[in-house]
């Protein structure tokens, strides 16, 4: 699970449903629909929640009138980067169809547009300096380190 916490076990006098050791299949009914790469986004999802970079977005950038949030749209550029490194315009014409991020954040491919990507990578400028002190403090946090200076890409800003 993403939330960390631990799978439910039965108490000890649930009894565990009877499963089936086996099961028949039409293959002539089987067949493949929206097929998408998932295990990439899955695991920057889980980064990006253990950085928490939802929250800082959450915190530091106002809301206001947009339909997506600012965390959800930092969370599709960050993945872009992270899976794919691409233009902008790449992640609307190609990358995100093929993903999973439909279902993973909810945003529909049809909402992802050059106009709201490049908005998203404006909103959090401002905020750059919080952003690097955020990241360097997660970074030690998670693998007990420090250091001076924490680089990270910025090309498109």
């Amino acid at each position: 699970m993403l939330d960390g916490k631990p799978a439910k076990t039965p108490s000890l006098f649930e009894q565990a449903p009877d499963v089936p050791s086996w099961a028949t299949v039409n293959l002539k009914g089987v067949q493949v629909e929206r097929l998408r790469h998932f295990g990439d986004v899955y695991i920057g999802l889980a980064l990006l929640k253990r950085l928490g970079l939802e929250e800082f977005c959450e915190h530091h950038i106002p809301s206001g009138r947009e339909e997506i949030p600012w965390s959800v749209m930092a969370a599709v550029l960050s993945l872009a980067r992270f899976c794919v490194p691409s233009l902008e315009l790449q992640i609307m014409d190609s990358w995100y169809q093929k993903r999973s991020l439909d279902d993973l954040p909810g945003v529909s491919a049809e909402k992802i547009n050059g106009d709201r990507l490049y908005r998203a990578l404006d909103a959090p400028l401002p905020h750059k300096d919080n952003l690097c002190k955020h990241l360097q403090k997660r970074y030690g946090e998670l693998f007990g380190t420090k250091f001076d200076f924490l680089i990270y890409d910025i090309i498109s800003t």
